[in-house]
């Protein structure tokens, strides 16, 4: 939670409290409005406020119900509390919203929202750290199930989901099903191996894929036209990976169990042998 003091979220908060200041500022020094905005009294600036103040509270409500993590909440709830802010600024003074564009835009620049720490690299992690070579080695060249987080650092979707695998890990991480995570944009060679578009506007990171004895059982988002859960690109929620890959009432998933099931049936047939 150390991540939540960053001053990523603090001036971001800032920026979005300034919808009040720009509210006070009307009333104490410019009740009758000025040339540059267009409101003209203390009413016309409250009718104003409610209406915005009542329509942000709806968006950020009905955001939230799709919300993959509290960072993914930050996002939307300053995005949008910005876009109201910046509204309001050009109803008092449009002069003033030049300004504000100005901070807005050197906040976005200067303070990236920092990400989740998936993983430290120690053993007693629930995520490894991949690289090509040991994704190679001990993912696609190995045995056993693997579910693997690609994304890239300073990503917002990347960001956003990263908490929501962090915790499916801690439920679901086991001797069957592994877990992984690789800042694949490090590598764009090894992405193209992978079949991922490591462009940001692609759509296709952050991907979660679940690989079965070296072989890939199915990845999210798909790369097809159509997704089987209805799933809109490079947004989907904890509750959708447990149902791609079947983690719900059970810690194997369902590529896993049957994979499992081969297996135990060689070393059967081996035995009667």
């Amino acid at each position: 939670m150390k991540r939540f003091l960053d001053p990523y979220y603090s001036f971001n908060t800032v920026m979005t409290l300034a919808f009040g200041l720009l509210l006070w500022h009307f009333m104490s020094n410019t009740p009758v409005g000025t040339k540059y905005g267009r409101l003209h009294n203390n009413e016309e600036l409250l009718q104003w406020g409610r209406q915005s103040m009542a329509t942000l509270l709806a968006i950020v409500t009905w955001k939230g119900f799709r919300c993959r993590s509290w960072d993914d909440f930050a996002q939307q709830a300053f995005f949008y509390g910005k876009v109201v802010t910046a509204l309001t600024a050009i109803m008092v003074d449009v002069r003033l919203f030049v300004w504000y564009a100005l901070a807005a835009w050197g906040c976005y620049a200067a303070l990236p929202q920092p990400m989740q720490v998936i993983s430290n690299g120690q053993d007693g992690d629930k995520v490894m750290i991949l690289t090509p070579q040991s994704m190679k080695e001990q993912v696609l060249k190995g045995e056993g199930n693997w579910l693997v987080y690609l994304y890239t650092a300073q990503h917002d979707p990347s960001i956003a989901m990263a908490p929501a695998f962090s915790e499916l890990a801690e439920k679901y991480a086991s001797e069957e099903l592994k877990f992984g995570c690789i800042d694949i944009c490090l590598w764009p060679g090894f992405a193209r191996e992978l079949r991922l578009n490591t462009n940001k506007w692609s759509n296709q990171l952050p991907a979660v894929i679940m690989y079965s004895n070296g072989k890939e059982q199915g990845r999210i988002p798909t790369q097809s036209a159509v997704d089987e859960l209805g799933l809109k690109k490079n947004y989907y929620t904890k509750r959708d990976i447990v149902k791609k890959f079947g983690l719900g009432s059970s810690v194997l998933t369902a590529a896993a169990a049957a994979a499992a099931t081969s297996k135990a049936g060689v070393r059967g047939g081996r035995k009667s042998r």
